[in-house]
């Protein structure tokens, strides 16, 4: 019986921590979407086209803040994923080298927005 218990209140606690990926907050905004730099981003980013589909964002703590990391998913792409912070201000690229952000550097990495009709397989 406590098993059951258990497992339900494990159920109910992983369904309350789900949020539509518009109502994020993050940034000391309520929600992702008030911060204009995050809004004019999506409009290039996951605008039109043949490529929209494979686009994504990713929050992540990175250095006692919140980063943000535009990728996408797309299979025969040889992509750079920015990084941002709360401001808009790129803080480099996904990877390794000048520039790079290890990706072991960005902890707690969740799916913030991806496209309507995203091509990508978030598991």
């Amino acid at each position: 019986m406590k098993k059951l218990l258990f497992l339900s209140l494990l159920i109910l606690l992983m369904l309350g921590a789900c949020q539509d990926e518009d109502r994020f907050p993050v940034c000391g905004n309520d929600e992702i979407s008030d911060l204009p730099w995050f809004k004019e981003k999506i409009k290039e980013f996951g605008g039109e086209g043949e490529f929209a589909q494979y686009q994504y964002v990713l929050a992540a703590d990175y250095q006692g803040g919140k980063a943000f990391i535009f990728g996408n998913c797309c299979p025969f792409c040889l992509s750079v994923f920015l990084v941002y912070d709360c401001n808009g201000n790129e803080l480099g690229y996904l990877g390794s080298g000048e520039g790079g952000i290890p990706s072991s550097e960005l902890m707690n990495q969740t799916l913030i927005w991806k496209a309507e009709n995203s091509a990508c397989n978030f598991g």
